[in-house]
């Protein structure tokens, strides 16, 4: 699975989203500066009525409520389609009021088109393991990337809870990045160092979990009042992911033209663009 190159060129490694559950709820720092939030706050006020019933009552001073709607219109795109994509789900499957039927709904639909790739990225892990591991929601789909999102080393926990749910594919993202996260016990089981006689002459060797992660994506905030991503904590996670051979994409990461911050899409990390999937 690979999304469009044109596509990857604008940061972006899914060719087309699927809005299943209109609002959500702020759950950790990660959602302080929610692009969706403010997406739906504007279309709340949207000239066109449709639009704007569809996106009324989800926001109060530019935040998620916690008041949720479904959306199947985008699963009848989904189910039209003939030619593979990689899809991605941009809202929360398992925030606490979608119902486990609707989710079944949707897996139902996803599985049946086993030619796209979809990915399901949720910082509710713990509901999801709950779910699956109670029968309330059938297994994963295997064409599904079930994922969990970490933004700070306190919530590394959620990758701890994504790998006990049974998952062909599995990926952590640290997007929007607000601190320094460590992911080797998650890459691999040990790695051991050796060297040689001279100063450069070392080298490794891993022993990878076979049931560890199997996509690392990563990335800076966006938008205004964003948060700064430091260099050496994209640094670190690409270099854990080399080690333990695991794709890693970097999206996005904090630049400067004349001393003013800016967002620059697939920057440079170490001399090239890391686009990498599983």
């Amino acid at each position: 699975m690979r999304a469009k190159e044109s596509r990857i060129a604008r940061g972006l490694y899914w060719d087309s989203a699927l809005n299943l559950v209109l609002g959500c709820m702020p759950f950790s720092e990660g959602c302080d500066h929610c692009w969706a939030a403010r997406e739906a706050h504007m279309r709340a006020h949207h000239p066109h009525p449709e639009i704007r019933a569809r996106y009324e009552g989800l926001t109060e001073e530019g935040r998620f409520n916690g008041i949720i709607r479904y959306n199947y219109k985008p699963l009848h795109a989904y189910q039209r389609a003939r030619k593979s994509r990689v899809w991605s789900v941009w809202n929360d499957l398992f925030h606490v009021k979608v119902s486990a039927e609707f989710i079944n709904t949707c897996f139902d639909i996803f599985q049946k088109s086993r030619y796209h790739t979809v990915i399901v990225l949720t910082k509710r892990i713990r509901r999801a393991y709950m779910l699956i591991r109670d029968g309330h929601v059938q297994p994963v789909p295997d064409n599904v990337i079930l994922g969990t999102t970490v933004e700070l080393p306190q919530y590394a926990d959620r990758i701890e809870t994504l790998l006990q749910i049974p998952a062909r594919t599995r990926m952590v993202s640290l997007e929007p990045l607000l601190g320094p996260v460590d992911l080797h016990k998650w890459l691999y089981q040990q790695c051991k160092v050796y060297w040689g006689s001279g100063e450069d002459d070392w080298g490794y060797d891993i022993e990878p979990r076979e049931d560890g992660i199997s996509w690392v994506v990563a990335g800076c905030e966006s938008g205004p009042k964003r948060r700064e991503t430091k260099p050496q904590w994209l640094r670190y996670l690409k270099n854990e992911c080399v080690i333990a051979n695991v794709p890693f994409f970097l999206k996005q990461s904090n630049g400067y033209i004349n001393g003013k911050s800016h967002v620059v899409k697939m920057p440079l990390l170490d001399g090239r663009e890391w686009s990498e999937f599983p």
